[in-house]
C-alpha cells in the first residue's frame, strides 16, 4: 500500500495557521540515533510542544535538563522514522518516490508507517497516530496482503512497540484474521512471505495470536463487516483529541 504524492491527512490539521512558527521563538536541537546513523534537527519548539506531550514535558518542566539546554537526544530512535515525523510536523504530507528518494521525498512503506505510529506512541503524539491510521486503513485491511511490508516481522514490531489495546494492534489482528478466513495469509504472492513463515509465527503464540483468535471467534461475516469500516481505526484516536487545536 504505497501512495505517490498524496497528502498524508486531509482535515482539521491542514488548516493550522502558519503564524504558529512566525516571530522569535526557541529552536530546539533534536539529536536522533547514534554514530553514523545520527541525525541532528533544528526544530521550532512551538510545533514540538503543541503536537507531542513528550516534548511539551521535556521542554517546559524545569525539572528536565532539556528545558534549559534546549537539546533533546533520542539515541534509540530511527533517523528515517523521525524524518517522517518532521515532514508531517511541518508539511502534513509524506511524499513517496521509490525511484528518486530525496530529503523532501521519502520512500515510505507500510512498515515505516507502523514504525511512525510506534514513535508517536513514545512521543505521545496522538495527532500523528491519527494521521498514520488514516493512511494505513484508508482502503480497509485487505490491501495490506499485497503490501511489500506485510510479514511476521512487521506484526512482531508493532506488538512489541505499541500499547495493549491500541488501534494499530486492532488493525493488524483484524488483517490477520481476515487473511486466515480468506486464505490469503497462507498464499505465496506479493506479500513476499510464505506458508511456513506464517505458520511458525502463529505457533509462537503470544498476545497477537490471542487477539486473532478472539477476532476469528466472531465469525467470518461479522469480522469482514467490522474490518471494512475504516473509521473503526481512527475514531478512538479522534475522540481523544477532538478538543485539540490542530
Amino acid at each position: 500500500m504505497d501512495f505517490s504524492g498524496n497528502t498524508l491527512v486531509d482535515g482539521p490539521r491542514a488548516n493550522i495557521p502558519l503564524a504558529i512558527i512566525s516571530g522569535p521563538q526557541p529552536i530546539i536541537t533534536v539529536i536522533v540515533g547514534t554514530g553514523s546513523n545520527e541525525t541532528i534537527w533544528q526544530l521550532h519548539q512551538t510545533l514540538l510542544t503543541s503536537t507531542s506531550d513528550f516534548f511539551n514535558t521535556a521542554l517546559k518542566e524545569s525539572s528536565f535538563t532539556e528545558s534549559t539546554t534546549k537539546e533533546v537526544r533520542l539515541p534509540d530512535d530511527d533517523s528515517k522514522i523521525f524524518a517522517i515525523f518532521v515532514q508531517w510536523l511541518y508539511g502534513d504530507s509524506w511524499k513517496v518516490s521509490p525511484s528518486m528518494p530525496t530529503p523532501q521525498s521519502l520512500d515510505i512503506g507500510d512498515f515505516d508507517l507502523v514504525r511512525a505510529y510506534c514513535l508517536a506512541d513514545k512521543l505521545v503524539a496522538p495527532k500523528l497516530q491519527y494521521a498514520v491510521m488514516s493512511r494505513l486503513s484508508e482502503y480497509g485491511v485487505r490491501p495490506l496482503f499485497f503490501s511489500r511490508d506485510f510479514n511476521p516481522e512487521m506484526v512482531d514490531f508493532a506488538y512489541e512497540n505499541s500499547m495493549e489495546g491500541s488501534v494499530l494492534r486492532d488493525f493488524l489482528s483484524d488483517a490477520l484474521a481476515v487473511g486466515i478466513c480468506g486464505g490469503e495469509i497462507f498464499l505465496e504472492g506479493p506479500v513476499e512471505t510464505n506458508r511456513s513463515q506464517w505458520s511458525e509465527f502463529f505457533e509462537g503464540g503470544g498476545e497477537v495470536v490471542i487477539d486473532v483468535m478472539k477476532k476469528l471467534a466472531k465469525g467470518p461475516e461479522v469480522l469482514r463487516q467490522e474490518s471494512a469500516d475504516d473509521s473503526k481505526y481512527t475514531y478512538v484516536i479522534w475522540k481523544d483529541i477532538n478538543d485539540s487545536v490542530w
